[in-house]
Protein backbone atom coordinates (compact mmCIF):
# COMPACT_ATOMS: atom_id res chain seq x y z
CA UNK A 1 0.00 0.00 0.00
CA UNK A 2 2.75 2.73 0.68
CA UNK A 3 4.64 1.84 -2.75
CA UNK A 4 0.80 2.60 -4.26
CA UNK A 5 0.90 5.92 -2.39
CA UNK A 6 4.38 7.09 -3.99
CA UNK A 7 3.29 6.23 -7.01
CA UNK A 8 0.63 8.22 -6.65
CA UNK A 9 2.46 11.32 -5.48
CA UNK A 10 5.23 10.74 -7.86
CA UNK A 11 1.94 10.83 -10.25
CA UNK A 12 0.44 14.05 -8.91
CA UNK A 13 3.95 15.57 -8.73
CA UNK A 14 4.65 15.06 -12.45
CA UNK A 15 1.16 16.22 -13.27
CA UNK A 16 1.08 19.12 -11.66
CA UNK A 17 4.64 20.50 -12.81
CA UNK A 18 4.63 19.50 -16.68
CA UNK A 19 0.57 19.89 -17.70
CA UNK A 20 0.13 23.32 -15.42
CA UNK A 21 -0.43 26.62 -17.58
CA UNK A 22 2.74 28.55 -16.80
CA UNK A 23 1.58 32.28 -18.56
CA UNK A 24 1.37 35.04 -15.60
CA UNK A 25 -1.68 36.87 -14.87
CA UNK A 26 -2.04 40.94 -14.72
CA UNK A 27 -1.87 40.88 -11.08
CA UNK A 28 1.35 38.38 -11.15
CA UNK A 29 3.13 40.76 -13.52
CA UNK A 30 2.14 43.73 -11.51
CA UNK A 31 3.01 41.97 -8.14
CA UNK A 32 6.59 40.66 -9.60
CA UNK A 33 7.33 44.40 -11.59
CA UNK A 34 6.99 45.96 -8.12
CA UNK A 35 9.28 43.68 -6.27
CA UNK A 36 12.00 43.98 -9.15
CA UNK A 37 11.59 47.51 -9.43
CA UNK A 38 11.71 48.07 -5.66
CA UNK A 39 15.07 46.08 -5.21
CA UNK A 40 16.56 47.36 -8.04
CA UNK A 41 15.71 51.18 -7.18
CA UNK A 42 16.91 50.36 -3.59
CA UNK A 43 19.78 48.80 -4.51
CA UNK A 44 21.11 51.65 -7.03
CA UNK A 45 20.29 55.05 -5.00
CA UNK A 46 21.43 53.44 -2.24
CA UNK A 47 25.03 53.21 -3.61
CA UNK A 48 24.73 56.43 -5.28
CA UNK A 49 23.76 58.11 -1.73
CA UNK A 50 26.70 56.42 -0.39
CA UNK A 51 28.93 57.79 -2.87
CA UNK A 52 28.18 61.14 -1.21
CA UNK A 53 30.06 62.81 1.65
CA UNK A 54 29.14 62.27 4.94
CA UNK A 55 26.70 60.21 3.89
CA UNK A 56 26.32 56.42 5.92
CA UNK A 57 23.88 53.89 5.95
CA UNK A 58 21.74 54.02 8.77
CA UNK A 59 20.27 50.32 8.36
CA UNK A 60 23.13 48.52 11.04
CA UNK A 61 22.50 44.98 8.77
CA UNK A 62 22.27 46.47 5.26
CA UNK A 63 25.55 48.40 6.54
CA UNK A 64 27.16 45.17 7.92
CA UNK A 65 26.05 43.14 4.41
CA UNK A 66 27.46 46.21 2.27
CA UNK A 67 31.06 46.17 4.36
CA UNK A 68 31.22 42.19 3.64
CA UNK A 69 30.21 42.80 -0.43
CA UNK A 70 26.97 40.84 0.75
CA UNK A 71 24.44 42.99 -0.13
CA UNK A 72 23.36 42.49 -3.67
CA UNK A 73 23.83 38.46 -3.30
CA UNK A 74 21.41 38.74 -0.23
CA UNK A 75 19.15 41.02 -2.44
CA UNK A 76 18.62 38.44 -5.27
CA UNK A 77 18.31 35.71 -2.26
CA UNK A 78 15.20 37.45 -1.26
CA UNK A 79 14.14 38.79 -4.43
CA UNK A 80 14.35 35.14 -5.98
CA UNK A 81 12.52 34.03 -3.23
CA UNK A 82 10.06 36.44 -3.51
CA UNK A 83 9.21 35.69 -6.72
CA UNK A 84 9.52 32.01 -6.84
CA UNK A 85 7.23 31.44 -3.93
CA UNK A 86 4.26 33.21 -4.93
CA UNK A 87 5.17 31.85 -8.48
CA UNK A 88 5.30 28.24 -7.56
CA UNK A 89 2.40 28.48 -4.97
CA UNK A 90 -0.09 30.02 -7.80
CA UNK A 91 0.59 27.07 -9.73
CA UNK A 92 0.25 24.24 -7.43
CA UNK A 93 -2.40 25.81 -5.62
CA UNK A 94 -5.84 25.89 -6.59
CA UNK A 95 -8.21 27.47 -3.75
CA UNK A 96 -10.40 30.50 -4.49
CA UNK A 97 -8.36 33.34 -3.40
CA UNK A 98 -5.19 32.25 -3.90
CA UNK A 99 -4.13 35.44 -5.55
CA UNK A 100 -3.50 37.08 -2.09
CA UNK A 101 -0.41 35.12 -2.17
CA UNK A 102 1.00 37.89 -4.56
CA UNK A 103 0.66 40.25 -1.58
CA UNK A 104 4.19 39.14 -0.84
CA UNK A 105 6.18 40.29 -3.40
CA UNK A 106 4.04 43.19 -3.78
CA UNK A 107 4.08 44.59 -0.07
CA UNK A 108 7.99 44.08 -0.86
CA UNK A 109 8.41 46.00 -3.64
CA UNK A 110 6.53 48.87 -2.11
CA UNK A 111 8.45 49.22 0.73
CA UNK A 112 11.87 48.97 -1.38
CA UNK A 113 10.06 51.82 -3.60
CA UNK A 114 9.66 53.71 -0.31
CA UNK A 115 13.44 53.25 0.44
CA UNK A 116 14.34 54.49 -3.09
CA UNK A 117 12.16 57.41 -3.16
CA UNK A 118 13.63 58.48 0.20
CA UNK A 119 17.19 57.42 -0.51
CA UNK A 120 16.80 60.22 -3.73
CA UNK A 121 14.87 62.61 -1.73
CA UNK A 122 18.01 62.73 0.84
CA UNK A 123 20.26 62.45 -2.63
CA UNK A 124 18.80 65.43 -4.41
CA UNK A 125 18.18 67.52 -0.87
CA UNK A 126 22.04 67.11 -0.17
Amino acid sequence: MIKSELHLDRTYFRNVMFTTDLSLTSSEIIAYITAILGMVGDQASTRLGLMLPNVCESNSFVALLLSRGLWLPFDLLVLSISLGLPLILMRVTSFKGRSVILAFPLIFGVIRIFATVSNFLLFFSY
